[in-house]
């Protein structure tokens, strides 16, 4: 909060409404977007497509992958 005003983090919005849903004065809308990208498939895309953003994927790889012998 700022000035006793609420604020919205963008970087961990993920867009559910639950903050204007909840909002006692009725200040904060929510707005379609015309341009959403489809959501994964499944939770191991949602994971991966979160650690590409992050640009952890790389490491995830190469610790996750087992060493040939």
């Amino acid at each position: 909060m700022i000035n006793d005003i609420a604020e919205v983090d963008i970087e961990k919005c993920i867009g559910c409404g639950i903050c204007a849903a909840g909002c006692p004065n009725d200040a904060i809308r929510m707005e379609r977007q015309l341009d959403i990208p489809d959501p994964p498939a499944n939770i191991m895309e949602y994971g991966m497509q979160l650690l590409q953003e992050q640009g952890k994927q790389e490491a995830f790889i190469e610790v996750s992958t087992p060493k040939a012998e």
